[in-house]
């Protein structure tokens, strides 16, 4: 390239218009790549939360898969019809035991008037 030319370049990539759209460039290109990176961090941690999440789920898995096995035994099945539903082999009986600090209320009776003193008051 030649003086004249080069002179012209430097005259078009320095002028104002130029200048302006170089910086309305880098200012959008600056904000997309900062939309990027928030979105980035934003990501990081949604996968934390539902990391947490998939672990507390796994391990509820686990006990279900657990209780399951039990409840899959006879020993299992008579454990959980026993406590849920109290009954009792043939031949056992239920103890129940009553703390002695619990009082039960007495009950009250009220006097029974006769028909005639309750239409007189």
């Amino acid at each position: 390239m030649d003086f004249e030319q080069k002179r012209k370049f430097k005259k078009f990539v320095y002028s104002k218009p130029v200048l302006v759209a170089l910086f309305l460039l880098v200012f959008f290109v600056g904000k997309a790549t900062w939309n990027v990176y928030d979105k980035l961090e934003m990501s990081k941690l949604n996968l934390e939360k539902e990391m947490r999440e998939l672990q507390k789920l796994q391990e509820r898995q686990a006990a279900l898969a657990s209780q399951i096995d039990y409840l899959q035994t006879d020993q299992g099945v008579e454990a959980e019809i026993r406590k849920k539903y109290r009954v009792v082999k043939e031949g056992e009986e239920i103890a129940v035991i009553i703390d002695d600090d619990i009082t039960l209320p007495e009950a009250t009776t009220t006097p029974k008037r006769s028909f005639w003193k309750f239409w007189k008051e």
